[in-house]
């Protein structure tokens, strides 16, 4: 992967930017420019990708929300999504890298797009924003009051 374009997609939302994990280490180029467009790109672009359990459970959140996006890399018109899933064996894998890939496919100067489901470090509900802590509470409250 090129340069210091690993980034870690935490917080990585609406408004707000991806961080670069060394921005001193960056070169000031016209291709380093770009990948970091790309990367910001991406990051808004995974934001609109749902995780399909939440939205079975009439919840929709995004991945960036739950905290299953680990990281973006960007090398040239090649991106990296790193992932991880909500637990290991997770039906919804091929469907979640499937949107993955077709959303970052999308953007301008991605040429090919790679994404690496991870197990470590294990999903936990500490990894998601307050968006997504919401959604599941209310979503966890419906079906306790349809149980009831």
């Amino acid at each position: 992967m090129s340069t210091a374009e690993r980034v870690a997609a935490d917080g990585a939302g609406p408004g707000s930017e991806p961080m670069v994990a060394d921005p001193a280490a960056v070169a000031p180029d016209a291709r380093v420019a770009r990948e970091h467009a790309i990367v910001r790109a991406v990051g808004r672009a995974l934001d609109g990708v749902d995780d399909p359990c939440m939205v079975a459970a009439g919840a929709p959140t995004s991945v960036v929300a739950l905290g299953l996006v680990d990281g973006i890399a960007v090398d040239g018109g090649r991106v990296t999504v790193e992932i991880t899933l909500t637990e290991p064996g997770c039906p919804f894998t091929h469907g979640i890298v499937s949107e993955i890939t077709d959303a970052v496919a999308a953007l301008d100067g991605v040429e090919e797009v790679q994404v690496s489901p991870r197990w470590a470090p294990v999903w936990s509900e500490d990894r998601m924003d307050e968006r997504a802590h919401a959604r599941l509470r209310d979503a966890r409250r419906r079906m306790t009051d349809r149980a009831a």
